[in-house]
């Protein structure tokens, strides 16, 4: 995600993925409303890459995978929403 990975330990490279990350959450819930499932998925899947990268745990992880589960279950692709939702539940925040 960030070019430089040797800053990537400061708190404000935290904090700057943590905007991200939640941006990216917000505008999957956009095109969620919207009704472009496709979209949201892609931006969803960018928050969730980003808070994995970054190791942060504030909550919104399980947020996150909670969305992509129901979007891959109303588009019938059960695995993937099984596999969400289970994550979802096995994430703790801190």
């Amino acid at each position: 995600f960030f070019k430089r990975r040797g800053q990537t330990k400061t708190p404000a490279f935290r904090r700057l993925a943590y905007n991200t990350a939640l941006s990216c959450l917000r505008l999957g819930k956009a095109y969620n409303t919207k009704g472009d499932s496709a979209e949201a998925i892609k931006a969803y899947e960018k928050s969730l890459h980003i808070i994995e990268e970054f190791k942060l745990r504030t909550g919104t992880e399980e947020m996150v995978r909670e969305q992509l589960a129901g979007l891959y279950f109303a588009r019938k692709d059960f695995a993937r929403a099984r596999e969400y939702a289970a994550r979802a539940g096995a994430t703790e925040p801190t």
